[in-house]
């Protein structure tokens, strides 16, 4: 019987799919089954895949683009295993990462449908986009007296919904199958935050553990547009009300996190009004204006002003 189904949605990845699959193929637990799902690509990948079909790996083609919730559902759809586990075609998996998540899901108790692990991040740059997420993660540590807890369940609903928790990515993921059926896979109305959403609904019925290693390379080859993160932003906050409600209740203010994310990404795109009016809207304190004001003079300098 096969473990762990991996679900692997690619579209116009050509260029990087190979080096994904590789990375299954030289995975050190070899119970596995992969699903590609081609997301009606228009370049190459298609012939690439062909060439890697076989007794574990199956290719599966959508005849029309449907975005990356359509094409993990669809993986779902024709997986066998008891976990299944997702990665984007432009990451790659260290060799022991199979091994070490089935091992932590064995070991743990009951309530534990999931786990992810740690990411290999690529070098940062000095671009605005980096500047403010590090920004970002040095004022959470200020703000709080508590960390932001790495492993959980319900209770990390209210961090993944903000810019506070994250699993790095699908590619980090692996969940009990059961569970997946549960909440019926992926929401196939949001163009990004696809983990955030999904997560958050298998974070009701169970907990997530971490495993401390960096068993992931992050491979960073494009970001959605900010119209895409604003829609998906907004599809969160209608379908998680309740949550947030009890979030702001509690003095901690989703909206409020989220928009000092969608600042960052309308600067990064150049759009300095637009990101001003969201960062007005954020939750930093006053007395870490000094240092934001560093930040958004390095956009003034960089990007198209108002």
């Amino acid at each position: 019987m096969v473990e762990v189904s991996i679900v692997l949605p690619t579209y116009n990845r050509a260029h990087v799919v190979e080096r994904a699959i590789d990375s299954v193929l030289d995975q050190s637990y070899k119970n596995w089954e992969l699903n590609i799902v081609d997301d009606c690509s228009k370049d190459d990948t298609q012939q690439i895949l062909q060439c890697y079909q076989g007794e574990k790996i199956n290719v599966h083609s959508h005849s029309q683009n449907k975005g990356g919730g359509a094409a993990r559902n669809t993986g779902i759809k024709h997986s066998t295993g008891e976990y299944i586990a997702f990665l984007d075609s432009d990451d790659e998996w260290l060799p022991q990462k199979l091994e070490k998540q089935v091992a932590a899901l064995q070991e743990s108790n009951d309530k534990v449908i999931a786990n992810y692990c740690d990411i290999n991040k690529p070098a940062q740059t000095h671009s605005l986009s980096n500047i403010l997420s590090n920004l970002r993660a040095t004022l959470n540590k200020l703000d709080r007296e508590d960390p932001v807890p790495k492993e959980g369940g319900e209770g990390l609903i209210k961090y993944m919904l903000s810019p506070d928790f994250s699993i790095g990515g699908c590619s980090t993921l692996i969940v009990d199958r059961a569970s997946v059926d549960q909440v019926n896979g992926f929401d196939e109305r949001f163009p990004c935050h696809q983990d955030w959403e999904f997560l958050a609904r298998i974070l009701k019925l169970g907990d997530i553990t971490f495993t401390d290693e960096e068993l992931v390379v992050k491979n960073y080859t494009g970001n959605p547009t900010v119209e895409k993160i604003e829609k998906a932003k907004e599809l969160l906050y209608d379908e998680f009300s309740n949550e947030i409600k009890r979030a702001q209740e509690s003095g901690y203010d989703i909206k409020a996190r989220n928009n000092f994310s969608l600042a960052r990404n309308h600067m990064s795109e150049g759009n300095c009004k637009e990101g001003t009016r969201y960062f007005l809207g954020s939750d930093i304190k006053y007395e870490e204006m000094v240092d934001v004001g560093i930040s958004y003079f390095k956009c003034f300098k960089s990007h198209t002003a108002f």
